[in-house]
């Protein structure tokens, strides 16, 4: 397969590198003309499944380089022969982290975070034609794509292993990026001169700057505009340039701006919790209304805000419970802001994704450190923390998130007549300032209150996060009790409990239809849910196409109870002296009951052994039943039988071992015992010069037990699906064990020990006599 489409993608790879992406008109900060560079990533093949749920799913990773343009997205999909069904493939891929996919309207449980980063989604076809997705301005860094077949209308039959040829799919992914060689950076603590022309070529300038980490907002403010046109210069009240300012990728028509035509006086443009530790880009242009106008010349600065670090806010301090008051004017949107320390990872165990961030003073006291951080929040200051995801290593897990105010706060004399209300915000690369923490446009906000015990706490989840520091922002309100609307200052600083876990699927769990597990694609490592009884959903939760329990238990108690019909055919075999078919019977009737009781449903199961012994075990069972079966019906010596028995035995147990879903495992000791059966009648016809066995035999056992064989193999092969198996797979066990009962032959006849010594004895007798009698005819 992977030749194959090697060799249909020379032909788009060459087509690929022919691309020539459109080139912005930029000019670089210093005057120079931007130089442009084109990269391609790519994969070799990778495998694609049908889709059941995300552990199905086959991921890749690709990097795109700084300062990118544009991106080029190329897949192309292709089966293993040329004569398989062409089937459309689902590709989703993002920036980050692996993609949330619901391609089916999957529900997700309660209090689930789901916003993405520039998710997109694509779809591809099985006849190597190749595919293109464009992607403008992407955020550098690693993207993730995660790719499958959508569910078949047959997807529902179950196929049995060589009745139909074996169809494998896969895909290349190609992305080829345009990205600019380098940016100019600016520096932020000094004023810079900048100057635009009308003409196409100088008309617009794209620089770079990075923010610290401490910086929770800033303005940028363009001012002492000079506009010249037609040999003059003045001083301008508007400035005729429009700025776009993004963080991490390159601006757009989307992005922050500041239009400052038709402004007066400075330009100013404010960023509250801007992304931090990470490069922003600024591209300004001349506004293209102006007329006769050949240069724009201004000044480009920043007014910064930091936050404070402090380390007395790090866990519960008396201070806070003193009656010492504190001056400040209660203004809810100032940005100001206090720094603690950073959480540390606690790893609970060697498994992945399991670990607890925690501030560095909680003491870790084994077997189990407390889970939660206690923390004042004052109401005149926004308290900032932070921690850190791994790429690879954290993204493939939930980041739980849990916030509980303290009934201390309810406790005391003095907020007897208050309620307190504590804002939590969470911001990937950014800080949430005062403004910010209340509304948390751009992040996660998590709001609890003492107004009612339900209000108390609240628990947010976040799968498959996106890797980064992650700063978490905290202030508090406190006002009148039933009156919400008017807020005063508080009489006494709420507490909080605040959890920050990192765990696998649903705080380890998938509920009651469901299993946590652990998956591998090429590198990558995730947890989800193996859902069951119907259940779907990333925590199972979502029961639209869900079975009843009672359906669950109905399959199971078919499954297994249908095999007691093969007592018939034991106590017959047995009765008939057929030990060795019956001891068969009663081993295949066994396993095949407590197997089904292990895998017929995962909701209502018993596992007496493993599950490898129990599969091997019922499929050995089954064709042995067949085999021993046809060398019973044949007429051959015992001598003959025996040895084909051991040979069936031994060569069976390999076959099974060896892989047993396979059709020629039932086919090929079926025909040869048939052929066996087949060539003694033929021999046994011309030895007694009649019919065997009797036509009687015939209408009365061979015909009802060869049909009822036939039609129980019939719906083995050909009409079972997922949803009927329980009824279709117990029928072939009721034919297949009625069957045997119609085709066991004839008593074998017990020969007379005493008859045998008295034929002896007469033909010794017989031959003595004529002995004598030759000896009188000799004298």
């Amino acid at each position: 397969m992977g030749v194959c489409f090697i060799s249909n993608f020379s032909s788009s790879l060459t087509f690929t590198l022919g691309i020539v992406l459109y080139l912005l008109s930029w000019k670089s900060g210093n005057g120079a003309e931007a130089f442009f560079l084109i990269t391609n990533d790519w994969t070799t093949a990778i495998r694609l499944e049908e889709y059941e749920g995300f552990k199905s799913v086959s991921l890749i990773a690709f990097h795109v380089p700084l300062y990118t343009v544009q991106t080029l997205w190329h897949f192309q999909s292709g089966a293993s022969d040329k004569n398989c069904p062409e089937k459309d493939v689902q590709i989703y891929f993002q920036y980050g982290s692996y993609p949330l996919i619901s391609p089916y309207n999957e529900s997700y449980p309660e209090q689930f975070y789901l916003h993405r980063s520039q998710l997109y989604t694509s779809v591809a076809h099985s006849n190597n034609v190749t595919i293109g997705t464009f992607v403008d301005n992407p955020r550098p860094g690693t993207w993730f794509a995660a790719a499958f077949i959508p569910k078949s209308t047959d997807s529902d039959k179950i196929q049995q292993k060589g009745f139909s040829k074996s169809c494998y799919y896969g895909m290349l992914v190609t992305v080829t990026s345009q990205a600019f060689q380098e940016i100019p950076e600016l520096s932020l603590d000094r004023e810079h001169k900048i100057q635009l022309g009308t003409a196409q070529s100088n008309s617009q300038v794209l620089y770079k700057y990075t923010l610290n980490s401490n910086i929770v907002s800033y303005t940028l403010i363009i001012k002492n505009c000079i506009i010249h046109a037609n040999g003059t210069s003045e001083t301008a009240s508007s400035c005729p340039v429009i700025a776009y300012v993004q963080s991490e990728n390159l601006p757009s028509k989307d992005s922050t701006h500041l239009n400052c035509t038709n402004s007066t006086g400075d330009c100013e443009l404010g960023v509250p919790s801007p992304v931090v530790g990470k490069q922003t880009y600024l591209m300004i242009k001349v506004d293209s209304v102006l007329k006769n106008v050949t240069d724009v010349e201004f000044l480009l600065a920043f007014n910064l805000k930091s936050c404070q670090q402090f380390e007395f806010f790090l866990s519960p301090s008396p201070m806070f419970d003193s009656g010492m008051k504190f001056k400040y004017n209660l203004d809810f949107d100032q940005e100001d802001c206090i720094l603690i320390d950073s959480l540390g990872r606690y790893r609970l165990a060697a498994d992945d994704f399991s670990s607890i961030f925690l501030l560095p003073n909680i003491s870790i006291v084994p077997p189990m450190p407390r889970v939660s951080n206690e923390v004042f929040v004052p109401d005149y200051r926004v308290l900032l923390t932070n921690f850190r995801l791994e790429e690879y290593q954290d993204i493939g897990g939930t980041l739980k998130i849990q916030l509980t105010i303290s009934t201390h706060f309810l406790s005391n004399e003095k907020s007897r007549n208050q309620d307190a209300g504590v804002w939590m915000c969470l911001m990937k690369n950014a800080l949430p300032g005062g403004s910010t923490v209340h509304s948390c446009l751009g992040g996660i906000l998590i709001n609890v209150n003492t107004s009612s015990e339900a209000a108390r706490d609240a628990t947010l989840y976040v799968p498959y996060p996106e890797p980064g520091v992650w700063n978490i922002g905290f202030t508090s309100r406190c006002y009148r009790k039933n009156n919400t609307g008017v807020y005063e200052v508080c009489n006494k600083i709420p507490m909080i409990n605040f959890g920050v876990r990192l765990t696998k699927c649903v705080d380890t769990q998938c509920g009651r239809y469901g299993r946590c597990q652990e998956y591998m694609s090429g590198i990558h490592v995730f947890s989800t849910c193996d859902c069951f009884a119907g259940w779907r959903g990333y925590g199972c939760t979502d029961g639209t196409e869900a079975n009843s329990d009672a359906v669950e238990l109905t399959a199971v108690l078919l499954l297994t109870l249908s095999n007691l019909f093969f007592i018939p055919a034991v106590c017959l075999a047995a009765y008939k002296r057929f030990f060795l078919e019956a001891l068969v019977y009663t081993y295949t009737m066994f396993f095949s009951t407590f197997y089904h009781a292990c895998d017929s449903s995962k909701l209502y199961y018993y596992c007496m052994m493993k599950y490898e012994v129990l599969s091997f075990s019922d499929f050995y069972g089954s064709i042995l039943s067949f085999w021993v079966t046809l060398i019973m019906l044949a007429k051959i010596p015992k001598m003959v039988k025996s040895f084909l028995h051991a040979m069936g035995f031994l060569a069976l147990a390999i076959g099974v071992e060896y892989d047993r879903h396979s059709l020629w495992v039932f086919v090929v000791p079926a025909t040869l015992g048939i052929l066996a059966m087949v060539i003694s009648w033929i021999v046994q016809c011309r030895k007694i010069r009649k019919c065997y066995p009797s036509k009687r035999h015939y209408l009365k056992h061979l015909i009802p037990g060869v049909i009822l064989a036939g039609v129980g193999l019939i719906i083995f092969a050909f009409f079972e699906t997922n949803d009927n198996y329980k009824y279709l797979h117990s029928a072939w066990h009721i034919t297949v064990a009625l069957s045997v009962v119609f085709l066991l032959p004839q008593r074998e006849q017990k020969q007379d020990k005493t008859a045998d010594s008295d034929t002896n004895g007469l033909l010794q007798g017989m031959e003595n006599q004529a002995i004598v009698l030759g000896n009188e005819q000799v004298i």
